[in-house]
């Protein structure tokens, strides 16, 4: 468990925690970074059946896509 303990973090989609993703990305294409960016969903609010599963994925496009070019 570390020094954090149990519980002291969760999954969530792009968008939806601490992230900056503006930022992030912005860092990234600054240091010349031209490569794939993944996103494991494991977000347990967007989980339990097909159309949560296939709604998470398509907020998350829609949510990183303003930070791609």
């Amino acid at each position: 468990m570390g020094i954090l303990g149990e519980g002291w973090w969760r999954y969530r989609l792009p968008g939806l925690g601490a992230i900056d993703w503006g930022r992030f990305t912005s860092t990234l294409f600054e240091l010349g970074y031209d490569g794939v960016l993944s996103i494991e969903h494991e977000d347990p609010v967007w989980e339990g059946s097909l159309e949560k599963v296939q709604r998470g994925l398509v907020f998350s496009q829609r949510y990183l896509s303003q930070f791609i070019v």
